[in-house]
């Protein structure tokens, strides 16, 4: 129990656990290092490979696996669908200033795209 980070209570003396029923609760990795990576899966497009969290956060290959593979089951676990419920309207246009030659369309140059709901 001294190894466990706890904050005590000044009136009564119990022990207050921040991870206590939380997913994060049995971990011994830091979690600067479980938000970080969290924060890689939710920025890339494709999600991150054990091997590339392995070298951006500087711990060992089973520590990156154990934690892709933990960030995948909750980020599955998670209903998405209750974000997005009724009628969904989305549009999609691009924007920027003069064409300058170059391709038409989606692929042209300058152009930046944003969404609306």
């Amino acid at each position: 129990m001294t190894n466990r980070h706890a904050w005590a209570c000044s009136a009564g003396g119990d022990h207050l656990y921040p991870t206590a029923g939380t997913v994060f609760e049995d971990t011994r990795t830091p979690l600067q290092l479980r938000f970080h990576a969290i924060y890689r899966f939710c920025t890339s497009r494709h999600g991150a490979s054990g091997r590339e969290l392995q070298r951006q956060l500087g711990v060992t290959d089973k520590t990156a696996w154990r934690m892709a593979k933990h960030t995948r089951i909750l980020m599955q676990s998670a209903e998405a669908a209750v974000l997005l419920n009724g009628h969904v309207e989305i549009d999609e246009s691009s924007t920027g200033g003069k064409r300058s030659g170059g391709s038409r369309g989606r692929a042209a140059p300058g152009k930046t795209v944003s969404m609306g709901q």
